[in-house]
């Protein structure tokens, strides 16, 4: 699951970065048209955080962790005999 996290993380990065970088070179050459564009992008930040929720929604809260193995928290929610039940972390 991390790293199907990261990889979606590093898609979004890069796309705000070459967002970003567009954006400076509009405004360095139009910067009514620049206003009017940045304005219409407001919206998407609340869109980025509700990828992100869908993304971070599905995954388990808890896992069974023993030295560099994960395994899934099973339904009696107890991990077998030497794992630790751990929290996964939440960005929200």
């Amino acid at each position: 699951f991390e790293t199907q996290i990261y990889l979606q993380q590093e898609l979004l990065n890069e796309s705000m970065d070459f967002s970003i970088i567009n954006s400076g070179i509009l405004a360095a050459n139009a910067p009514d048209l620049s206003k009017s564009i940045e304005k219409s992008l407001n919206g998407y930040q609340a869109k980025i955080e509700a990828l992100v929720i869908k993304i971070y929604k599905p995954l388990p809260t808890y896992v069974c962790v023993s030295g560099g193995n994960v395994k899934d928290l099973p339904k009696n929610k107890r991990c077998p005999k030497g794992y630790e039940k751990t929290e996964l972390p939440r960005p929200f």
